[in-house]
């Protein structure tokens, strides 16, 4: 059912959307299993053109999905290097072009507002989206070179990643490592915070981040060291298990997880 899978969240009611890249759109899953897809949907006048002519109808191809406490959900699509906004239905509340050259995470602030980080402008970009209206407001939160993955904690500050990304199409090698990675942060009031990690170097904390989530206990320790093909992307349930995203193995793999606190590094 899964094919090349990139990304995953999990809703406050344990669902789970999944950003299927080869098959072109968000796979939304609950505890039965399989529940909808999400597809792009494309104007009356493009559906008409397009028909006209022949070609195929413009695919979603989805780097990155995130849900916020209005029930929209946000998708950066690389087919036209955007932010895509649905509702859980389907239905399509946005799409955002403007100042992205390349968008990659995105992430739900406590607020509502999307955070999308854009890996060829090398910003983190903050959008207000109105059910109604579309994105009514959009600002840059920093610039930074190499953003990629991102996400926040409750009280809203934002962590994302820098560095090269892990080529997750290359199936003909091994894994392979782009360069070191840190994770950088920016609190609600624009500041940057703390380091952790540092850049080129693959004896620290990190070798190649390939997505971050954040608990209640903040921290550092390893959790998991087999079974793990090619880790995209990580989540946590409302009650506590940890959603492993396996690209190479077509599935999500759910683990047990308390939360605790470890020393930070």
């Amino acid at each position: 059912m899964f094919n090349l899978l990139v990304s995953l969240y999990v809703t406050s009611q344990s669902e789970v959307l999944v950003a299927d890249c080869s098959n072109y759109c968000i796979q939304v899953l609950n505890r039965n299993g399989f529940l909808k897809e999400i597809h792009r949907s494309p104007s009356g006048i493009d559906s008409f053109v397009l028909s006209f002519l022949g070609a195929d109808l413009p695919n979603l191809t989805p780097l990155s999905v995130a849900m916020n406490c209005h029930g929209l959900i946000g998708v950066t699509d690389s087919y036209d290097k955007s932010l895509k906004v649905y509702t859980l239905d389907g239905l399509h509340v946005a799409c955002h072009r403007s100042q992205l050259s390349k968008p990659w995470g995105i992430t739900a602030l406590p607020s509502g507002q999307f955070v999308v980080t854009d890996i060829g402008g090398g910003k983190l970009w903050c959008f207000t989206v109105d059910r109604g209206a579309g994105v009514v407001k959009y600002s840059c939160l920093c610039s930074a070179a190499r953003l990629k993955f991102v996400t926040c904690d409750a009280e809203g500050t934002v962590y994302f990643t820098q560095g090269l990304g892990l080529n997750v199409e290359n199936r003909q090698n091994e894994h392979h490592l782009e360069g070191g990675f840190f994770i950088g942060s920016v609190g609600p009031n624009g500041q940057l915070g703390r380091q952790i990690s540092h850049f080129f170097s693959e004896n620290e904390d990190f070798c190649c981040i390939s997505d971050v989530c954040v608990d209640a206990g903040g921290g550092y320790a390893v959790l998991i060291r087999e079974g793990l093909t090619c880790p995209v992307g990580i989540a946590l349930t409302p009650k506590g298990q940890l959603l492993v995203l396996d690209c190479w193995d077509h599935c999500v793999k759910i683990h047990s997880y308390q939360l605790r606190r470890y020393s930070t590094p």
